[in-house]
């Protein structure tokens, strides 16, 4: 269960409104019509454009909602329709060294059990990356004496939260987030982020996510995007929205967001996209994490690409399907 308690009060100081659970129609890609993508067919793969126009002011029936919306703005959360793995352990981290009751330290991470395969490779990097998030944390010793601080800023402390999110860990893939918050004294609130890993279980390589898809196509970048805006806007009145998309205009693309600072896991629902806090929106509104189905990706996947076998194999998990992760066929 996750210890949020140390950074409630920050977070609290820096929140902003509440978003309007009122869904609504999806970003359509022209602006005099208005296309809800069908349960039961391939999603179009027309030029993204980001208009916002097509929302209707009434909200859609149940039984035709297609888009999920945002599925958590902070790190602290857990994700959701991901399933409580067994095959792996919770280990806890408390650092030591000088000066340590000026900082704080609330670590978990997982540790893969032997019997997935891959489990030695996924739990060195997981290894290799927290420890450099705590060197990263206590390198101010570096150039700051706590005691001397104190007497010169009234204060001094660091604080350091790791958690985790096993997103898929399968036959196939095995795919995860790393997040952290840190904190120092005198700031107006702690920075998060959030880090992906993700293997291929075949080789035990590191998956790569662009390589999901056809390059080839040249409209697979601005389906992408476009399925994203849909994604974020789907419980967001029309200036909501206009908040995501002013707040970062061009929207960024897959390839952008791959280079900084986005992080992306594989599960067989789909690709689970979180977003950095300032990325897409302001402090208040959070982190936003989202799922793009496989369905709506279905048109620019490579069918010939390294993950191919993967895609199939998660395209016949019928008994995950519903209307927001609709049937589809690979």
């Amino acid at each position: 269960m996750k210890k949020i308690i140390v950074l409630l009060l920050i977070f609290s100081a820096c929140s902003g409104e509440a978003i309007d659970e009122t869904p609504e129609e999806p970003i359509t890609t022209t602006p005099s019509t208005t296309t809800t993508p069908s349960t039961t067919t391939t999603p179009s793969t027309t030029t993204t454009t980001k208009n916002i126009e097509a929302l209707p002011e009434e909200p859609l029936e149940s039984d035709k909602r297609r888009y999920r919306g945002v599925l958590r703005t902070s790190i602290l959360q857990s994700v959701p329709l991901v399933y409580d793995f067994k095959n792996y352990t919770e280990k806890v981290i408390n650092p030591d060294h000088e000066y340590i009751e000026y900082f704080g330290y609330d670590i978990r991470i997982p540790v893969i059990a032997d019997s997935q395969k891959c489990s030695n490779e996924v739990n060195s990097t997981i290894e290799i990356t927290v420890n450099n998030l705590i060197d990263d944390t206590k390198s101010v010793l570096e150039f700051t004496n706590p005691e001397e601080a104190v007497e010169e800023w009234g204060g001094f402390s660091e604080w350091l939260l790791i958690d985790y999110d096993i997103v898929e860990l399968s036959e196939e893939a095995i795919s995860l987030f790393i997040s952290y918050s840190t904190y120092s004294f005198g700031a107006a609130h702690p920075i998060s982020a959030t880090i992906g890993l993700n293997y291929h279980t075949e080789d035990c390589s590191t998956l790569e996510i662009e390589q999901l898809f056809d390059s080839s196509k040249a409209e697979y970048e601005n389906l992408v995007s476009l399925e994203m805006l849909n994604q974020l806007c789907a419980n967001a009145t029309k200036d909501e929205c206009q908040i995501f998309l002013n707040f970062t205009d061009p929207f960024p693309t897959l390839t952008e967001l791959l280079d900084c600072c986005s992080a992306f896991a594989v599960s067989e629902f789909g690709l689970f996209v979180q977003f950095w806090e300032y990325e897409v929106s302001g402090y208040g509104q959070g982190s936003e994490l989202i799922l793009l189905p496989w369905y709506d990706l279905v048109p620019v996947l490579d069918q010939n690409g390294p993950y191919a076998d993967m895609l199939k194999e998660f395209s016949t998990e019928s008994w995950i399907f519903s209307i927001f992760e609709p049937r589809w066929s690979f």
